[in-house]
């Protein structure tokens, strides 16, 4: 149930999945936790998308903290494999045949493109593109230990999300003709709909 005239606390997520961000979208400020623990294969650095074969896991590489606890905003992002291209790529194939994929495409690609140290800096870029999109009414800013209405960040995974059992309205899914709606897609999954 989205919150009216409220703050939210969240974890950073790589293209945050629809269900999370129901949770924020009515919220007056959403507050980061940029000093929260890094923990691995969590949706931090996770998403999921609908593809021709199905669900597909989309994840980007980090460099190794060598098992010291390390804020999120300290982790970086690693370069060393392709995945920008891989994940552009995969993107695209999962919603080039929708239209509404033409006219948000160039500007996500160009965060891609960018290539940030930090993936704390890429998430919020993503989160701030999407949420502008989504015509976000409320501000993103840094939780500085400030009271917030609701804590959402253990909802790190797609199980806790899962458990959550947030219901949403249906849509039409670009591969909506072969596989049987899925929920818990990335957002993007909503943005690239057929109408």
């Amino acid at each position: 149930m989205p919150l009216t005239g409220k703050s939210v606390l969240i974890s950073s997520h790589y293209l945050p999945l629809r269900e999370y961000l129901s949770l924020m979208m009515e919220a007056d400020v959403i507050y980061v936790d940029e000093n929260e623990v890094w923990q691995k294969q969590t949706l931090r650095s996770r998403t999921y998308l609908l593809g021709a074969n199905g669900v597909q896991s989309l994840s980007i590489p980090v460099e190794h903290t060598g098992g010291v606890k390390t804020a999120i905003k300290d982790i970086k992002i690693s370069y060393q494999q392709p995945w920008t291209r891989v994940h552009k790529g995969a993107i695209f194939s999962a919603y080039n045949t929708s239209a509404f994929f033409n006219y948000f495409k160039d500007d996500l690609f160009a965060i891609y493109d960018e290539q940030p140290t930090h993936l704390l800096d890429f998430n919020q870029k993503i989160m701030l593109f999407l949420l502008k999109k989504l015509k976000f009414k409320g501000s993103v800013e840094t939780y500085n230990e400030q009271s917030v209405d609701a804590d959402f960040r253990q909802l790190d995974s797609l199980k806790s999300i899962q458990e959550k059992n947030i219901v949403l309205e249906k849509y039409n899914q670009v591969f909506g003709y072969k596989f049987e709606f899925e929920p818990y897609l990335s957002v993007l999954d909503v943005l690239a709909r057929i109408p």
